[in-house]
């Protein structure tokens, strides 16, 4: 595997995206000892960002909502799976019965549920709206986890 020469800027890009990838990961994992683990994580990933901030004289993820919203939206986009590699064990907590989500029934609305199960070699869950007594099965596709 080649190494790759990031320019201060793209690489400050990148720590800002790992940054909000361990949070969405602490924010999905149910151990404690994973919580603690991405906090840590993003501890050591917060210092360097805002000093290369600094260092370059350039907004960040914490000082600038916009700048936030972009990478956030980039991550989670409002339809659909996250846009950054999830370990099986990422998607399995992402997916876990119970998680708030919401589901897209038409290309124009989503209504708030809760994963009842998964099945995600079929990329398929369970899922109940609230307020519904029945559950709906619905593509992995059309659900997006709560997470900010």
């Amino acid at each position: 595997m080649g190494s790759r020469i990031l320019s201060k800027m793209e690489f400050f890009n990148v720590l800002q995206e790992e940054y909000l990838i361990a949070d969405i990961k602490k924010r999905i994992y149910f151990s404690p000892a994973d919580k603690r683990y991405y906090e840590k994580v993003m501890e050591g990933k917060r210092t360097k960002i805002i000093d290369l901030s600094e260092k370059l004289k350039s907004g960040n993820i914490f000082n600038d909502k916009a700048i936030e919203k972009k990478f956030k939206d980039k991550l989670l986009p409002s339809k659909g799976l996250p846009q950054f590699q999830m370990s099986g064990d990422d998607l399995r907590n992402y997916f876990a019965p119970e998680a708030i989500v919401k589901i897209w029934i038409s290309e124009q609305e989503q209504l708030p549920g809760s994963i009842v199960s998964a099945d995600l070699e079929r990329n398929i869950l369970r899922v109940k709206l609230r307020g519904e007594k029945d559950e709906r099965v619905v593509s992995v596709h059309h659900v997006n986890r709560v997470v900010w």
